[in-house]
C-alpha cells in the first residue's frame, strides 16, 4: 500500500524498494525456476541466476523477491532490466533480490512472522553475485528516507515485524514510501510517429473503470522498439479500450491495444482531472498485471510520530566490488 510519508517505529523494518520484476524463486534438488507474476517463465531469460543453484544445496525452498538489473553504484536500472527482457543485449547482468520465505524444506512459512522468515531466509541464502539478501533497518525509517533519498532511489518499503505474509493484496503491513512519483499504467494505444519514435496512450483502473492518464512519448532502444512493433500487431484493437470515457485528444492516427502492456512513468503529479503532469515513460513491462494498475491514495504513516531533531547515523553506502564493474552487487544497508 502507498504511505504518505515516512515515519519511526520500533515495530516496522525498513529497505530499498527494489526496482524489477517481482518474482518467486523456486528451489528443488539443485535447480532453480523463477516465476513471474502473470506465471510466466522468466528462468531462461536470465541464465546467470539459474546458474547459482549451488547456493542453496540439498534444499527446497519459495523465495519472494525482484528480479534486477543493477547499475555500477548498486542502483536498481528498470530500463535496462526492461531492455533486456524484451530480447536486447545482456549489457549487465541480473541479480535475484530475496525479500521473503515462503517456503522451506517441504513446510510452509507464511504464517511465520517477518523477522522470523528473514532470519531463515538469510541463513539459507549464501550470498552470491546473482543471489541476495537485502538487509532491514530496523526503527529508523526517517533516517532510512533520507539516505535513500540522497543515494537517487525511488522508494522505500516498510514492513511490520511481527506480520504474517498476505498473498495477493494490497497489505496495510506492507507500505511503499515513494521518493519520486512513479507509478505502472496501462498501454492502451500507439500513435503513429513518422520520425520512429513511439508516443503512448495510457491508463489506469478508478473503481473498476480503465480511464486515460496520459499521453508519453517514449524513446527505446532498438529491441524494445522492435518487441513493440510485435505486440501491437497482436494486440491492437478497432476501438479504445477505455470505459466510457473519450481518450485523451491527439492530432494523429492511434492503434488502439488491448489491455496487456504496462509501462512504468515518472511524473509530476496530478493535475484535477486525475491526469499525469509531466509524464516520462521508464520502462515497458509485460511482467505487470494490467488488472493491478489502479489509483490508489497514499495512506497516513501508521505510527504518527514526529520526526526526529538532529543527525542519525543511518548509512546507505555500496559493497566493494569484488567482480569487474559489469557485476555490480547490491547496496548494503547499515
Amino acid at each position: 500500500m502507498p504511505c504518505s510519508a515516512p515515519f519511526d517505529s520500533p515495530e516496522w523494518r525498513y529497505s530499498v524498494d527494489w526496482d524489477g520484476v517481482r518474482a518467486l524463486l523456486f528451489a528443488t534438488d539443485g535447480t532453480i525456476r523463477l516465476q513471474g507474476e502473470r506465471l510466466q517463465d522468466l528462468t531462461p531469460l536470465v541464465p546467470e541466476i539459474a546458474a547459482v543453484a549451488a547456493a542453496l544445496p540439498e534444499r527446497t525452498a519459495v523465495l519472494d523477491g525482484v528480479l534486477a538489473v543493477l547499475d555500477p553504484e548498486g542502483r536498481p536500472d528498470l530500463a535496462a532490466l526492461a531492455q533486456r527482457l524484451c530480447g536486447g543485449p545482456r549489457v549487465a547482468p541480473a541479480v535475484f533480490l530475496a525479500t521473503d520465505l515462503l517456503h522451506h524444506n517441504a513446510a510452509p512459512t507464511t504464517a511465520w512472522s517477518f523477522d522470523r522468515r528473514l532470519e531463515t531466509l538469510r541463513a539459507l541464502v549464501v550470498a552470491d553475485s546473482h543471489l541476495q539478501v537485502p538487509d532491514w533497518v530496523r526503527g529508523d525509517g526517517h533516517a532510512f528516507y533520507d539516505a535513500a533519498e540522497e543515494r537517487g532511489l525511488s522508494a522505500v518499503l516498510a514492513r511490520r515485524a511481527e506480520a504474517r505474509y498476505h498473498p495477493g493484496v494490497a497489505s496495510p503491513d506492507r507500505m511503499r514510501i515513494a521518493i519520486e512519483d512513479r507509478l505502472d499504467a496501462v498501454v492502451c494505444g500507439v500513435e503513429a510517429d513518422p520520425g520512429g519514435q513511439a508516443r503512448l496512450h495510457t491508463g489506469e483502473y478508478v473503481e473498476g473503470r480503465l480511464l486515460p492518464i496520459a499521453r508519453v512519448e517514449a524513446t527505446w532502444g532498438e529491441p524494445v522498439a522492435l518487441f513493440l512493433r510485435r505486440r501491437i500487431d497482436e494486440l491492437q484493437i478497432g476501438e479504445p479500450p477505455f470505459d466510457g470515457v473519450a481518450p485523451l485528444p491527439t492530432d494523429r492516427s492511434v492503434t488502439w491495444l488491448r489491455p496487456h502492456l504496462t509501462v512504468t512513468l515518472r511524473h509530476g503529479g496530478r493535475a484535477g482531472d486525475g491526469t499525469l503532469r509531466f509524464p516520462v515513460a521508464v520502462a515497458l513491462r509485460e511482467d505487470v498485471e494490467p488488472a493491478a494498475c489502479v489509483r490508489r491514495s497514499a495512506v497516513a504513516p501508521p505510527h504518527d510520530m514526529p520526526r526526529p531533531a538532529g543527525w542519525r547515523p543511518t548509512v546507505l553506502s555500496t559493497l566493494p566490488f569484488t567482480e569487474p564493474v559489469t557485476e555490480p552487487t547490491p547496496p548494503h544497508l547499515t
